[in-house]
């Protein structure tokens, strides 16, 4: 049996406990009917990421960032309040570009 699981959300999880702090959606943004992103969450960012995958953290723990496959982004989420700082995809397309 195959299982395919695509997701569009980060999980903040307490390492001491392993207790769920907070789930960040990545898509909250994105209206899947229109196919437009608009500031739904009234945060004054957009996100935009879907299928985030190898999310290191920085050295000196203040960000995680992730790169979302589905939507070819980057996400930057900042660990002292576990919001998102950033999410842009003009970085992974001239990433894209300048490797071919």
């Amino acid at each position: 049996m195959w299982l395919i699981y695509l997701d569009n959300t980060l999980s903040v999880v307490e390492l001491i406990t392993g207790k769920l702090k907070k789930n960040i959606n990545l898509l909250a943004d994105y209206d899947p009917v229109s196919g437009e992103f608009s500031d739904n969450d009234g945060n004054e960012k957009i996100a935009l990421g879907g299928l985030p995958i190898q999310t290191p953290v920085s050295p000196d723990g203040e960000y995680v960032v992730t790169a979302n496959t589905l939507t070819a982004t980057i996400t930057i989420v900042d660990t002292e309040t576990d919001t998102m700082s950033l999410s842009t995809w003009g970085a992974c397309f001239r990433l894209r570009r300048s490797a071919v």
